[in-house]
């Protein structure tokens, strides 16, 4: 399996490897689906491997949104609501697996960009948050370290969520996906 490169490098670029790890992971957990495959619920739970990539693509544009416009003058971003949130869950109708993974892949290049653009002085500082109905379950005050921290702690979560989906789907385990899906001969 491919992991996080260990360098001696600052938080702020340890935390994004991480995040990419755990985004790839996320992709490859979908590895040679197809699209019924994607919306299947072989397990308990509600969640699909293509809603799981759909919903991590977006709560990270939402995060980095937020992010942004924080630091940034202008409007602040209203983040779409409980119902945005719950259908972000589930691929719609007119929406492909493939589409998502797109999606997950382009969060992750605004991500990359955003954190490594913000100046260090602002990485750390923190900012009153919005009044919204689901920012109000974290602190009153956050920065955008926390926020990186965040999404390494939600895709790590969801990318676990997605190991359990697959291999209940079709016995497929996440090191050998994660290989096929970076074109490496199986071990």
């Amino acid at each position: 399996m491919a992991e996080a490169p260990i360098r001696p490098h600052a938080e702020r670029d340890i935390l994004l490897d991480i995040l990419a790890v755990q985004r790839q992971s996320l992709i490859a957990s979908c590895h040679g689906l197809g699209e019924e495959q994607a919306r299947a619920t072989p397990t308990a739970s509600s969640l699909s491997l293509g809603g799981l990539v759909k919903h991590a693509a977006f709560g990270e544009q939402n995060w980095i949104s937020l992010a942004f416009t924080f630091w940034a003058p202008g409007p602040r971003p209203q983040g779409g609501g409980a119902e945005a949130f719950e259908k972000s869950f589930q691929l719609g109708e007119d929406e492909t697996l493939a589409g998502a993974v797109a999606s997950l892949r382009l969060a992750g290049q605004l991500t990359e960009a955003y954190f490594r653009a913000i100046p260090a002085e602002a990485y750390e500082k923190s900012l009153p948050m919005p009044a919204h109905p689901w920012l109000s379950v974290f602190q009153s005050e956050l920065s955008p370290r926390w926020i990186l921290a965040h999404l390494v702690d939600e895709h790590s979560r969801h990318a676990g969520h997605a190991d359990i989906i697959r291999e209940s789907l079709d016995g497929a385990k996440a090191y050998p996906l994660w290989r096929a899906a970076l074109g490496l001969p199986p071990e």
